[in-house]
Parts: C-alpha cells; structure tokens; sequence
C-alpha cells in the first residue's frame, strides 16, 4: 500500500515537504487505467492504492472482509475507492488529495490523526461483522449470505489464526452442526447436520463433499485433516447439496478458501509455538508463509509451509511405551495466480501433506484411564496430493469459472489383533483413493438480485485396497477390492425476485457408470460393472418478513451410485442410496441497530437403502445395505452484543435420527440410531476485545462445547455409548507492533470423556477400548507478520 511520509525536521524541509505533497495529491487527481477483480475489500484496497500511489486505511479488519465489486475504467484515485466500496455498508473519508480512509457509513467522523497504531485482535464473535454481505462461494452462484435459502455456516480467518495446526477439529469446535470420529487425524470420518453412516472410511463414498476453492479434495476414503494455515474462510454449505454438487454431499459441503497470492506487495507471516499436555509428551509447531508480487500482469506467487509434532498421551503397558501416539505432520501449499487480461484470472496450485503416527491412540479401561495393552505397535501414515488450474472471468454480463483437478489420498495402517499363544496378531492395511475432476459454469455477475448459473462437470474416481491379516511372520488371508465411478453431469440454479420473495429451482443431470471387483485375490475376480442416470432437484423460497430478517423453505436431494465392496465371502454389491430433506427456517442478520441476531432451522429427511462401513469377524472393513433412515435436525445459534468490546454467542443442536432395517445384509438391524450423531450438541463462546488504540492492544475468548452421547456403530458389537463430555478452552492474544503472542488451554475441566467408542478393529469386541480426550493442554506461542 502506498504510504506519504510526513515527517519534517526544521524549516529547511518545509520546501521539500510542500512539494512532495503537492506531487502526490497531483498523482492522486490524475486519471489512471485500472482494473481490479471482486474480492475482498482489503485486496481491493490495496491494489488501488499501490496502483495510484495513495494511502488508504481501513476503520478495522472487518471492513477488509467485506466482498468488493469488480473496480475498472480510467479513474482518480477517490473515485476509484468510491467504485470499490459500492453498495457495501462504509464510507470513504477524503483525509487529503492523497490520503483516504474506509470507515463504517454508521461510525462516520471527522477525520484523524494518520499515526499507525497496532490493531487490536477483534473479538471472536464480532469477526463476522455484516455477515449478511459475505460473498459465499459455496454456493457457485455467489449470493450474498442474506440471499441464500438455507443454511450456511461461516468460521472466519481470526477464529482459525492460532488454532490452524488442529485442522478439521478447529471447524468442529466453532459450530455443533458437524461430528466427527476419532481414529486419528488422516483416517477420520465427518458427518454433517445428522447424516451419520458408519464408523469407518472404507469403500463407500463420503457423505460429505470437501473442497479446497474449487478443486475438490475427496470422493471415497476419510477426511484429509488438512492443517489450516493461511485460510480466509471455512464455510460449511449444510446439506443436502446435489442439485449443485451431485454425490457424496447427502450431510453438505465443507469448502475451505485459502489467502490468494496478491500483486499489491510482498508479505510475509510466521507462527512458532510450544505446547504441553498433562501426563503426556511436549508438541510444537512451525509455519511460515510468503507472498511475492511476481513480474507483470498482476502476477503474484503465494507459499505456505508448516511442521507440527503433537505429543502423545496414550501409555502402552505391555510394550514399555509412554507416550505412544505421537502425531507428526508437514505439509505445504504453493498458488501463482496472474490476471493477464482485465477481468480475467488464472490460478496454479499445488500442496502436499504428510501425517505419520507412532501408535494409535486408543485407551482400554481395564488397564487406565490414559493407557492400553497392545501386541504390536499400530502405526499409520496418510499421504495426500493435490493439484489445481483455475481460470475465472468476471465480466460485467457474464461470469465464468471453469476448474481442473486432481487429488490422491495414500493410506496405510495396522490394527492390534491380540497374541495367539504367544505370537502377535495384526492386519495391515493399504488404501489408495484418486480423484479427477472437471467443471465448467456461466452465470450473471454477483452483485445481481436476480442471478442464474449453468454449467457441467464430470468426476473420475478410482480406489483400490488391501486388507492382510498376519500371525507373526505369516500372512495367512488377505483381500483386495478395486473400484472406478465416472460421473458426467450437466446441471444449472437460477433465482428471481418478486418483492420480498426469492424463488430458487436448480437441478443436476448425473450420468454415472461404474465398474468394480473384490476378492480374496483381485487380479482373478471377474469386474462388475453398472450404469444409470441420477435427477437431482432442488427447490427453494426466501422471504424478507422484516429488516434484516429473513424466512426461507428449502428442498433438496443427493444419492451415491451403486458399487462393490469385498469381503471374506468374494464380491458384494451394493444398491446405491438416496437422501432427501426438506429444510425450514428463520434468521435474524446482525444489525448496528439491536444486540443480537440468530437463526433457527427444522431440517427434515429420509435416507433409502444406507451404504455402511461393517468389520467381519477377522477386521476386515466391508459394506452393506443396511435398511432405510429418518433424520430430524434442529439447529439453533444466537449472538448478543453485551457491550461494544464484549460478545456472548452459541449455538445448539438436536438429532434424531433411527434406522429401521431393510432387505437381509451382513448387518443386523431391527432400530437403531444413526452412528456417531450425538443426540445433542452445544457450544457458548465469550469474546473481549481491548480498544485499538491501547499501546498493546489484546482479546480474551473462552469457548465451551458439549457433546452429547452416540453410538459407536449399528449392529450388536458396535452398539456402544459414547460422548457425554465438555471440552472448555480459553485463549488471550496480545498485540505487540507486528507481534502477536497467544496463550491457548484446552480440556481445561482435564475430563477423559469418551470421544469414539472403538480402537482396533482387528478387536472390535473389545467394549472397554475407547478414544478419550486429550488431557489439558497449554499452548504458548507467536506470530509475526510483516509487508512492504
């Protein structure tokens, strides 16, 4: 950005001063060619700024979260700003001919003192200040917050600056509508708003879609765990989502938008911390990114590097371990991103992560509390890649994404199966999941009331495993299983208005063929293949019944095609299934003229013929039709603005979901709930933020979250409870210049509640194995950013 120095010293600059002044409020009044894409109003800021040699501040950082229109033509640099800032809920204060700040339209004043002053960490519930204007991306159409009919969850970049190194857990502790198991970062399962299908990431697709931007992250196999460094947002789009997503999105869509490399300056941040956790093992962490401005066209190179160690706490007895299941992760991200015609935008990226455990971090309750006895060490490693092509245009009548991309998820582990006589027992296991996608949409420009998108897509996934059960030196049994989805898919969502009500139709077109085959040995077993059509609709209606209030009903569908799955008796196919869900709610958008805001929400489905994960007697993972679901949701969240630093927020879930059985499978079920879908979950958060103008400004936070009790699996040997615990932490942030030191405390009530209520798989009978909390933890750390 640019900066004017103003500093005189004696009359003999006075001269030089004038002048300078005199030049850059004469640069100011020129006329410039520009053109700026939309984003966010800081990028946009700072672009034109380094474009017209100006300075502009922003009143605070949640001004620069706000989303800016595109910003084009041969401009001054005032109207230039004016441009960008165009129907958003500021106003620009001319300082001087070279000089401008941003301030809220409600907050105007008269102008100030231009001395830089530290920023004071913004409380946690007021980060999502105007969140009714957010730009959400999941969407595809991009329609502001307000405007969407149905439920969106947003966790913003400050929620996430000192907690990036926990990954999913991070989302997961910031709202109660997603759940997850805990077999170990890189080998869990998520489930959203209630869709819940099993314990296990085997060979059934995920219920959940994950994104990274526009390139996605998954098909079948478990949650990447990818670690959340340098991240704009989390938005959580809740489901069903096919109608814009296809399969795999019954629960929603997670989509994480990392910082885009930006031409205005070059930047750079760090992160180091220590932690300690009670009766375990000490972790740290590391991360460091850079950003570079990178040759002409608004080029722009964007780097990002992290490598963390959490200690373990885990003790196995019978080999003399303390400390088992040390976690080691490293990874990295690389974007280069360049605009070489105005309005267009071309994006190469890249990352990789590494997760390697020592053990695995189940307890026992006949040996502790913290502690187990295990055979053999069961160690497991995760290795994801991705690569990404993007290229957008964001014209004045016409807007245009089109993606490309590709992801690969190499898993391997080994499960404790006990002594026989004396010699150990173990079953490895190897899963390897790729996936490539394609997509291609049209639509009107963002900022339209009445919008419309078109576009097509297709999918190919590929996964193949290996299952080995080994007794000493001896594999004795072994299966393989492989299986390919190709999916091509049309599909398109269009919204009008007619006063206060929006109306939505989409629909999805999903042409799929899938071959696959499972058997003791793969490469003899004969390939089944299919092939069909999926309709996917999605309907919906918002109505403005007030200021800022809104009330909106919502339908919607997703499936998973049928497939193969193996076990010890050969090949079994699976049906596919089907979720629907209507949706009914109301919200109440944050407003400078009241406190408080909130949202309530009734989501009603029926799920056919559910594909889920089951372990046979020896451990290995298969799959079944296990009959038909029911899911009722209710979610609730508020916010209330105690004072102009302080603010209470929270949110509350309820489940109820039961199954009821089928056609005969491996699997038997008369009625039972949904697995790992807590009956009820709730969170309260309290965040303070000092004034921005104390010499060392700071915030304190403190979050509660319960989760209720679940069951571990469907099926008499999984019908275990689980849950029933809180899990309180607390956190203060202190600015010094561009310095920030955090402290951050976790389990603070030091309980061992049952987080998941199984641990080998190769000894599922086993009902005193459970994965507890992690014991108190505190974490001391600093981050340090810095530009020019």
């Amino acid at each position: 950005m640019g900066v004017r120095r103003s500093a005189m010293k004696g009359l003999a600059v006075v001269p030089a001063g004038a002048a300078l002044a005199a030049a850059l409020s004469g640069a100011a009044q020129a006329q410039v060619p520009i053109d700026v894409a939309p984003g966010q109003l800081r990028s946009t800021v700072a672009q034109i700024a380094a474009r017209m040699r100006v300075s502009i501040a922003l009143e605070d950082a949640t001004i620069g979260s706000l989303s800016a229109p595109r910003v084009a033509g041969t401009l001054t640099a005032e109207a230039a700003l004016r441009q960008a800032v165009r129907g958003l809920p500021v106003r620009v204060v001319v300082i001087d001919g070279a000089t401008f700040r941003v301030i809220r339209a409600a907050a105007a004043k008269r102008p100030q003192s231009r001395t830089r002053r530290p920023q004071a960490p913004t409380p946690a519930a007021e980060r999502a200040a105007d969140p009714q204007e957010v730009v959400v991306t999941a969407t595809k159409r991009d329609p502001r917050r307000s405007r969407h009919a149905g439920t969106v969850l947003l966790i913003g970049s400050d929620d996430l600056a000192s907690s990036g190194a926990a990954g999913t857990e991070a989302i997961a502790r910031a709202v109660t509508s997603l759940n997850s198991t805990h077999l170990g970062a890189g080998r869990d399962k998520l489930f959203l708003r209630g869709v819940g299908d099993s314990s296990y990431s085997g060979q059934t697709q995920a219920t959940v879609g994950q994104y990274l931007g526009e390139a996605r992250l998954n098909y079948t196999g478990p949650d990447p765990a990818l670690r959340l460094y340098d991240v704009e947002r989390v938005e959580l789009l809740l489901g069903p989502q096919g109608a814009l997503y296809g399969a795999g999105s019954m629960g929603g869509i997670m989509r994480i938008e990392p910082n885009r490399p930006d031409p205005a300056a070059a930047s750079a941040s760090i992160q180091l911390s220590g932690s300690m956790t009670r009766d375990g093992a000490p972790g740290a962490e590391a991360a460091a990114v850079l950003n570079l401005p990178v040759g002409r066209a608004q080029g722009a190179l964007r780097a990002v590097g992290y490598r963390l160690r959490e200690g373990g706490y885990i003790d196995d007895v019978a080999r003399g371990v303390r400390d088992s299941d040390r976690l080691d992760v490293e990874g990295g991200r690389l974007a280069y991103a360049l605009s070489p015609a105005p309005a267009w935008r071309a994006e190469v990226a890249g990352l990789f992560q590494n997760i390697d455990a020592r053990d695995a971090d189940y307890a026992d309750r006949r040996v502790g509390a913290l502690a187990r006895s295990s055979a053999v060490a069961q160690p497991y490693r995760n290795r994801y890649r991705l690569g990404s092509v993007t290229v957008s245009h964001d014209g004045d009548a016409l807007r245009m994404v089109a993606n490309l991309s590709h992801a690969r998820a190499a898993l391997r582990d080994r499960f404790d199966g006990g002594e026989i006589g004396s010699v150990p027992r173990f079953l490895d296991r190897r899963n390897v999941a790729d996936v490539t996608t394609g997509e291609i949409r049209l639509g009107s420009p963002v900022r339209k009331r009445n919008s419309w998108m078109v576009g097509a897509a297709f999918v190919d996934s590929s996964a193949t495993s290996r299952t080995q059960l080994s007794q000493g030196e001896e594999a004795f049994a072994s299966i393989d299983a492989r299986s390919r989805i190709e999916e091509k898919t049309l599909f398109g969502e269009g919204s009008q208005s007619i006063g206060p009500v929006a109306m939505t139709l989409g629909l999805r077109l999903v042409r799929w063929d899938s071959d696959a085959q499972a058997s003791m040995a793969a490469a003899g077993a004969r390939p089944r293949t299919a092939d069909g059509w999926a309709f996917l609709p999605t309907a919906g209606v918002l109505i403005d019944w007030a200021p800022d209030a809104q009330m909106f009903v919502r339908h919607a569908r997703s499936y998973r095609p049928p497939t193969v799955v193996a076990s010890v008796t050969g090949a079994n196919r699976l049906a596919g299934d089907g979720y629907g869900a209507w949706e009914v709610g109301v919200r109440l958008s944050p407003s400078r003229d009241r406190p408080f805001d909130g949202a309530l929400t009734l989501s009603r489905g029926r799920w056919r013929d559910v594909q889920a994960e089951a372990v046979d007697d020896v451990g290995n993972l298969t799959a079944a039709n296990i009959g038909n679901a029911r899911i009722l949701t209710v979610e609730g969240s508020f916010g209330w603005q105690m004072s102009p630093r302080l603010k209470a927020s929270g949110g509350v879930t309820f489940n109820d979901t039961v199954v009821k059985r089928g056609a005969p499978s491996i699997i038997f079920v008369t009625r039972s709930r949904l697995p790992n879908i807590p009956d009820v979950g709730a969170r309260l958060a309290l965040a303070y933020a000092s004034p921005a103008d104390r010499r060392y400004p700071f915030s304190l936070a403190t979050t509660a979250n319960y989760v209720g009790h679940s069951r571990a699996g469907i099926g008499a040997i999984f019908d275990r409870v689980q849950g029933g615990y809180v899990d309180w932490a607390a956190e203060g942030t202190v600015t010094l210049r561009n310095a920030a030191l955090f402290l951050r405390a976790t389990n603070l009530l030091d309980t061992h509640g049952s987080r998941f209520g199984l641990g080998t798989i190769a000894q599922v009978a086993l009902e005193t194995q459970h994965v507890p909390q992690r014991p108190r933890t505190v974490t001391l750390g600093v981050r340090w950013s810095g530009s020019r």
